[in-house]
């Protein structure tokens, strides 16, 4: 900062006065703010060596990565070309062996073939496009046609007999006392109230 006039003048005139244990104590005072200062300072310019060193470095290997893209740069844009070429083209027929041939597709699928064969067995057996019921092999003779298939109703009835015949009695069926949830079989409920 500045310095005034009368302080400029008090200081010249005491500097003419006696030196006294006071002025070496101001001067001890100000010896020790200096070093504290200049220690702070020296800590100050230390970090800022060792950022400058560790920016100095990251610029370096900047440079050098730079240098090698300007070197390579011809080459990657080359191979990148050749990539997008490679992706975007069709893929090469393959190559054909020696001595192979390729199969020869059947006259009829194989689903057809048997249908086929059905039928031809069935001309020859006298049974038609209809597959045999038991014990109606025996009794139709070679050239005859089997009888006629029954009616609906009586098919349904038959498979209905069936399958209460070979079906498990005890599998769980529909309750309409519980709203059509599944509840205990038939069976089940007889065996429960004969055991009551």
């Amino acid at each position: 900062g500045a310095v005034g006039v009368d302080v400029a003048v008090d200081g010249l005139v005491a500097m003419s006065e006696d030196i006294k244990p006071k002025d070496y104590v101001k001067l001890a005072m100000w010896t020790g703010n200096l070093l504290m200062r200049a220690k702070a300072l020296s800590k100050k310019v230390g970090g800022v060596s060792e950022k400058v060193a560790e920016l100095r470095v990251t610029l370096e290997k900047a440079f050098e990565a730079l240098e090698y893209y300007q070197q390579t740069r011809a080459n990657a844009e080359l191979r990148g070309r050749a990539i997008k070429e490679i992706r975007n083209s069709a893929p090469p027929e393959m190559p054909k062996l020696a001595g192979w041939k390729p199969p020869v597709e059947p006259k009829f699928p194989p689903e057809d073939e048997a249908k086929v064969f059905m039928n031809f067995a069935g001309r020859c057996l006298g049974f038609g496009s209809r597959a045999p019921q038991p014990g109606e092999l025996s009794e139709t003779r070679r050239g005859e046609l089997a009888p006629a298939p029954p009616r609906l109703e009586v098919d349904q009835a038959r498979a209905k007999e069936e399958s209460e015949k070979y079906g498990d009695k005890y599998w769980p069926a529909r309750d309409p006392e519980k709203d059509g949830m599944f509840g205990p079989s038939p069976s089940f409920k007889r065996i429960r109230s004969i055991i009551r």
